[in-house]
């Protein structure tokens, strides 16, 4: 029986961990990782953007940021989604043999009446056994944590915050803080203690002052503007509009946090989102000064120097996530 031919993507621990199994199962003719350090350890190890040249049925994704990888794969180089698929190890899972026997052990421990077990309440789980502690989206969750930080450490006396995601860093901030203003298009169903809300367009910010706002944050929200993805028009320009909004309407000395996807080079990816240079990025903030320029990388944040930018754009692989601190001149 032959072989499907696979590109394998991912090169950490859990690979080197069912590397032997996998070489059984498939034939594989390329490896691929962002960490281009890996080039050293196999031969047969290619560039991420030179995948689309080779002759496969299938991308496997061995690595835990299955779901940061297949949105690479599919809006960086198009590459259909049933192409993509994510390793299944052997799960371990309950058998009934198992299940019978704890329900036994449970109902001879078992002193309390009301907490009988009753086979019409029955509600069997067998996989989890298998399951790790917790999921980790590679980019939201760092980046939450990182804004979360520093607005903590600033505190100012009122936050706004555009788009970002009301279970991440806006959770986070309702932590320390008695209320949030979050500016979004899109309407929110929720009545939410600590949530100011207000619905509007964040790419002109109309209805908000200049020089009005001590503290603002944007994370992973406006490469996705002007695409049409969630119903807004097409605008071009529309992500590079609400930087000018976001510069006009923070007050001199104000904050502003915000990360948006980064690579070696300015493309769009429609109508996904766009990823930018850093250096182009920090371009379009011309009555700001940047305070910090950082990336995630393989689930760590990497400060990196101002004056190291250039270099350092040379190692960031396609859709890594920017973060970025400025300040109002």
């Amino acid at each position: 029986m032959n072989k499907k031919k696979v590109v394998i993507f991912g090169l950490g621990s859990l690979y080197k961990k069912f590397e032997k199994d996998i070489e059984k199962k498939y034939d594989i003719v390329g490896r691929a990782d962002n960490n281009s350090a890996k080039s050293l350890e196999y031969s047969n190890f290619i560039e991420v953007n030179n995948i689309v040249n080779l002759d496969f049925d299938f991308i496997l994704i061995v690595s835990s940021f299955y779901h940061e990888i297949k949105s690479q794969l599919m809006y960086t180089l198009s590459i259909e989604e049933n192409r993509i698929l994510q390793y299944k190890f052997d799960e371990r899972r309950l058998s009934i043999r198992e299940i019978r026997e704890n329900i036994g052990t449970y109902e001879k421990m078992n002193k309390r009446d009301d907490f009988k077990i009753d086979k019409k309440n029955l509600y069997i789980f067998t996989n989890d056994i298998s399951e790790s502690a917790g999921y980790i989206d590679g980019h939201y969750f760092y980046q939450d944590i990182w804004a979360a930080q520093k607005i903590l450490k600033n505190n100012p006396l009122e936050h706004y915050d555009v788009g970002s995601r009301i279970d991440g860093l806006i959770s986070h901030l309702l932590v320390f803080r008695n209320k949030v203003n979050l500016i979004d298009i899109r309407p929110l169903n929720y009545n939410i203690d600590g949530i100011q809300f207000i619905c509007a367009d964040a790419t002109n910010m109309n209805g908000i002052a200049d020089d009005s706002i001590e503290s603002l944050s944007s994370l992973h929200v406006i490469e996705h503007f002007g695409l049409g993805r969630y119903g807004d028009e097409i605008d071009p320009d529309a992500c590079f509009k609400a930087i000018k909004a976001f510069q006009r309407v923070v007050k001199s000395k104000g904050k502003l946090y915000i990360s948006v996807p980064i690579g070696k080079e300015n493309k769009v990816c429609f109508n996904a989102h766009r990823i930018f240079n850093p250096l182009t990025f920090i371009s379009e903030f011309t009555c700001m000064e940047l305070l910090e320029f950082s990336y995630i990388s393989e689930g760590k944040i990497k400060k990196v120097l101002k004056d190291e930018i250039s270099n350092e754009i040379n190692n960031i692989s396609d859709y890594s996530c920017g973060l970025f601190e400025f300040i109002k001149i």
